[in-house]
Order: structure tokens, then sequence, then C-alpha cells
């Protein structure tokens, strides 16, 4: 996705949880060791959060880059 926008990047990462409430989703992205590591990542200098109430729950994506 970030190249079909023309984004420029060295490193990148993502983060996705689905949960009834924005807590449980956050809760499980910072309790899960893989998607704690992108959120705490020193490497990153830029992040993208979106969230949505699609019917299945509350959706949350993070998008995490290095830029060159």
């Amino acid at each position: 996705m970030m190249k079909d926008f023309d984004i420029n990047f060295k490193a990148a990462g993502e983060n996705i949880a689905i949960h009834s409430t924005v807590i449980d989703a956050h809760n499980t992205l910072i309790n899960s060791e893989e998607h704690r590591k992108n959120i705490l990542n020193p490497n990153y200098t830029h992040i993208g959060i979106g969230i949505i109430n699609n019917g299945l729950g509350i959706t949350i994506t993070q998008m995490f880059i290095t830029k060159p």
C-alpha cells in the first residue's frame, strides 16, 4: 500500500487487531510480543493509525516506517 502511494521507506511494520472495544484491541496488541516490538521499535520514525467499527468489531491498523 505504501508503495502504491509513493511513500519512501527503508523499513516497515504493521499491526492489525479486531476486537469488540478499542481497549481490548489495544491490550491485544500491547500484550503480544511481536506487536509490542513494532510499537516500541525505536527505529520507526513515522506511524499511521486507522480505526473503524465495521460490524465485525473495532478494527485497528498501525503502519510503521523508517524514512530514508
